[in-house]
C-alpha cells in the first residue's frame, strides 16, 4: 500500500467510519474492506490528554455483553479523552490520580465509579449524568403515583412501596402494568 493510499483510506475512514468507508473506497476503486479502515483509524495516534476539569464516566461494551470497558469524556469538548480496558475502581481511580485538575465527575449510580471517584479525585464534586437523572425522576414519580393511587394498603402495591423505601431495588414491572391500569382507568391496584 503507497502512502498516498494509506492516507487516503485514513481520511475516508475518519469521515465515514468502517462500512460506509468501505462502500465510497468501492466506489472510488479501492480495493479494500471495512476492518482495514478501521485498522488504519486505529493506527492513527492519539492527542495527549491534557487538562480535564469536568469529566464524564461510563461503560461501554467492547463486545456486547462479553467485555465491558469503561470511557472517559472531556465534558468541555465533549471528546473522548481514554478508554479504561475494564469497570473496576481501582483502574478510574488511578486514572483520576494521575489529573489531580478534576473539579467534576459525572457519572452513572454504580458504586465502582463512586468509590474510583472518591479514591482518586477528592476534591471532585459527584454529580449523576442526565441519563440517570431523568431514571431518578421517573422512580420517583412512580413511586408517588403508586403511594396515590393503591386504595387497599394491605395489598400488594403498599408492600412493593414500603420495600422500595427500605433499598429494595426498582418498581417491578407487573407493579407498572397495575399502575398503568390504574392511571388509565382511575381505580386503584388491584
Amino acid at each position: 500500500m503507497t502512502t498516498r493510499l494509506h492516507q487516503m483510506v485514513q481520511v475516508i475512514g475518519l469521515a465515514t467510519g468502517g462500512m460506509l468507508g468501505a462502500r465510497v473506497t468501492e466506489r472510488l476503486g479501492i480495493q479494500t474492506c471495512w476492518m482495514t479502515i478501521l485498522r488504519r483509524i486505529m493506527a492513527l495516534p492519539t492527542a495527549p490528554v491534557e487538562e480535564v476539569s469536568e469529566l464524564g464516566i461510563d461503560d461501554f461494551s467492547f463486545r456486547r455483553g462479553r467485555k465491558f470497558g469503561t470511557i472517559l469524556v472531556d465534558l468541555q469538548s465533549h471528546q473522548v479523552i481514554d478508554l479504561l480496558p475494564d469497570r473496576k475502581k481501582e483502574t478510574a481511580a488511578a486514572w483520576m490520580r494521575a489529573h489531580p485538575e478534576i473539579d467534576l465527575v459525572s457519572r452513572d449510580r454504580g458504586g465502582d465509579y463512586a468509590a474510583g471517584a472518591r479514591e482518586g479525585a477528592p476534591q471532585a464534586t459527584q454529580i449523576a449524568d442526565r441519563f440517570h437523572m431523568s431514571q431518578n425522576l421517573v422512580e420517583a414519580v412512580e413511586l408517588t403515583l403508586a403511594r396515590r393511587r393503591c386504595r387497599n394498603p394491605k395489598r400488594r402495591c403498599s408492600s412493593l412501596i414500603r420495600r422500595r423505601k427500605k433499598g429494595g431495588g426498582a418498581i417491578e414491572s407487573s407493579h407498572r402494568v397495575c399502575l398503568r391500569r390504574a392511571l388509565e382507568t382511575g381505580s386503584g391496584c388491584l
